[in-house]
């Protein structure tokens, strides 16, 4: 290239920056902190990404695993784009899973697309989020163009401002099931695996039963994993349970009003049962009174029902009220 080509060549570059969406929204934006520092809710402490405008790829941990997001893959401008609302997402004090879901989401929006989003105007929005919704998209991709309008209206870019963020909030996801993983049975154990759950905790509870005794250091190590399988068990065994508590000797449970409707009145007596049946292998024994929708099950004491002996050893050691 000669030289007389040289100056006109940089203006039409000059040029094409000014034109584009993106370049002009990075203009706009504050330059990215020297570092970028995140709480870590799994090892309960606070880390730090250096130096986020020169490194190529954010390495991170989430959920106590290490990973790495690379940027370079989106091109210079997009990925800066993207870096801004990984750092946007963590000044609003929201979990890491989040940051990943948004930013993840730049993968299924091509740079076009996004600097068509950075161009839309709070009245052209609309028009826009129709032709997005109607590709066949994941999720996170929506959620990243949510978040970087979302960014936008925080720093009054654009037309945006603050006041449009219930606006954003309303603009409706694409059409799907969301209990697609219940009508298919996929979101429920099978009773091989409840039975593997079961046998766990029964052994370390006779584990818990047999160290009691001794100095709290002798109690079985994996009894931190199994208070937190607990959780989780219980709370996968009560699908149709939206509340139970008890008040003055008489423990209620109310269940969803749509599986009291959907269940015929045969499996809704079994339920009935079911529940008696575990209040009565404790040591005070409940007697039931039932009206539906809801299910009162009285005793004479005010004690808690557990639900076995081996969920309560485990419940009393870790702290999980059962």
């Amino acid at each position: 290239m000669s030289g007389s080509q040289m100056p006109s060549e940089l203006f039409r570059a000059l040029d094409a920056a000014q034109n584009d969406p993106i370049e002009k929204v990075l203009a706009a934006l504050p330059i990215l902190p020297p570092v970028i520092r995140y709480y870590d809710e799994f090892d309960d402490c606070v880390r730090s990404i250096p130096d986020p405008e020169g490194s190529d790829s954010f390495e991170y941990m989430y959920d106590g695993s290490r990973g790495v997001f690379d940027f370079a893959r989106f091109g210079r401008a997009y990925g800066l784009l993207l870096k801004h609302v990984f750092a946007f997402v963590l000044g609003e004090d929201l979990s890491m899973s989040t940051v990943l879901h948004a930013v993840g989401g730049g993968l299924h929006i091509s740079r076009d697309d996004m600097a068509s989003v950075l161009s839309a105007t709070p009245t052209g929005i609309l028009r826009l989020w129709k032709i997005l919704r109607s590709r066949d998209m994941p999720t996170t991709a929506y959620s990243c163009v949510k978040t970087v309008l979302r960014m936008l209206c925080r720093h009054r870019l654009n037309g945006w401002s603050e006041s449009y963020l219930e606006f954003l909030s309303a603009l409706p996801w694409p059409a799907g099931d969301a209990y697609a993983g219940v009508r298919s049975g996929d979101a429920f154990l099978s009773v091989d695996e409840e039975a593997s759950i079961v046998r766990y905790l029964d052994g370390i509870a006779d584990q818990v039963a047999t160290e009691s005794g001794r100095a709290a250091g002798a109690l079985p190590p994996a009894l931190d994993e199994a208070g937190m399988l607990l959780c989780a068990y219980i709370g996968g065994l009560l699908p149709p349970v939206r509340y139970i508590g008890e008040r003055k000797g008489v423990l209620t449970v109310l269940l969803a009003p749509d599986v009291v409707r959907n269940w015929e009145a045969d499996r809704l007596e079994q339920y009935r049962d079911d529940i008696n049946d575990i209040c009565q292998c404790l040591e005070d024994p409940w007697t039931r009174r039932s009206i539906a929708p809801m299910i009162r099950i009285i005793r004479s004491s005010t004690h808690h029902a557990q639900t076995s002996p081996s969920i309560s050893k485990i419940s009393t050691c870790c702290g999980v009220s059962a």
